[in-house]
């Protein structure tokens, strides 16, 4: 009776093996990919993850062919790990796959970056990391929001272009007002607070009052909210300092005021205001999206440099390493060394975290 406990950890004894190589290899491997504080913001980057994911699953494959199992079984088993799999895919509506599977989809259809702002829902703010079960933005309160990947890619996602985006601002005027009057006063307010092109609409004609918006071309969007502020305050200026007042006709009913008294402000000097003179609340707000936005770009610089470098090594060899060739060789591996000083800063940046 005692020999059979015996035999049957003689044959388990190969798959226990292969299970703790393959514990200490993953721990490894862990350690490697993720786990070091030069790679703490690996934890949210998809060749990683799905390099971990990988390994686990060639690990247990691994495992279980070192099973004492029958000849039978061991010929099954190529067709019940592929039936794993498809079950695995086929339960796709579960939480868990389910963002992953909404994970590879955005970075596949790549509709946003690293730094960009996105509206999804009610939630606006720029995007800090892209991960394998969520995407994580910071809003303009610093607040950071995770939104798995599940939410994002199942509503209509709203990205403010790099290449610049239009800022407007919306505001009602009474009917005694004339637009040909308005409509200079307005474009002007935009062109002063540094907007391109800026153009008028009229949005409504209410029963009390006209519906006036205003907007032009913001080249840098990073200067978003500041610009929307500014812009705003540039239409109070202009408009009151022509004397006119922003308040519905309904309003002078409500006021125990003479009919001619106007609610504006009194006269003073003053200039438009200009984004680049207001301090804008982007560098405190999106700390960790310009931090996020800064290593992505200094990621492709450092692929660019080192196939550069790559491209001069020949190149410098064959002109006989003639002095032009060797400063400019010598010129590349120092931005290369610059750079990966920054990477390595902001990747151990615990802000990034």
């Amino acid at each position: 009776m005692s020999e059979l406990p015996n035999e049957a950890l003689r044959e388990l004894a190969p798959a226990a093996i292969v299970a703790l190589l393959w514990t200490f290899a993953l721990f490894v491997a862990w350690w490697l990919l993720l786990g070091r504080s030069g790679a703490q913001r690996a934890r949210t980057r998809l060749p990683q993850q799905m390099a971990m994911v990988g390994l686990g699953l060639f690990a247990l494959v691994s495992v279980i062919y070192a099973l004492p199992l029958s000849d039978a079984w061991r010929q099954n088993l190529p067709g019940l790990i592929g039936l794993g799999l498809s079950a695995l895919v086929g339960l796709a509506s579960t939480t868990l796959v389910a963002n992953v599977m909404a994970g590879l989809m955005l970075r596949v259809v790549g509709s946003f970056r690293t730094g960009d702002f996105i509206r999804v829902e009610s939630h606006f703010g720029r995007v800090t990391e892209q991960g394998l079960l969520h995407t994580e933005i910071q809003t303009e309160d610093r607040d950071l929001v995770t939104l798995p990947n599940v939410f994002v890619i199942s509503n209509p996602v709203r990205v403010v272009r790099g290449s610049g985006t239009i800022i407007s601002a919306d505001l009602s005027l009474g009917y005694d007002v004339d637009h040909a009057v308005v409509e200079p006063l307005l474009s002007a307010a935009a062109r002063s607070s540094g907007l391109e092109d800026p153009f008028v609409h009229v949005l409504e004609l209410g029963n009390f009052s006209v519906g006036y918006r205003v907007a032009g071309f913001l080249p840098n969007p990073k200067q978003l909210i500041t610009t929307r502020s500014v812009l705003r305050v540039n239409v109070l200026d202009r408009l009151h300092q022509a004397g006119i007042e922003i308040v519905s006709p309904t309003f002078m009913n409500q006021r125990q005021f003479a009919p001619e008294t106007q609610v504006v402000p009194a006269p003073r000097a003053r200039r438009s205001a200009s984004p680049n003179e207001v301090k804008g609340s982007e560098t405190l707000a999106f700390d960790k999206a310009d931090a996020a936005e800064r290593l992505r770009a200094l990621k492709t610089e450092h692929r660019e440099l080192e196939q550069a470098i790559a491209r001069q090594a020949p190149a410098s060899e064959e002109n006989g390493n003639s002095v032009d060739a060797v400063r400019e060789l010598a010129r590349l591996r120092a931005d290369l060394t610059r750079v990966e000083h920054e990477i390595d800063e902001l990747e151990t940046n615990p802000e990034l975290d």
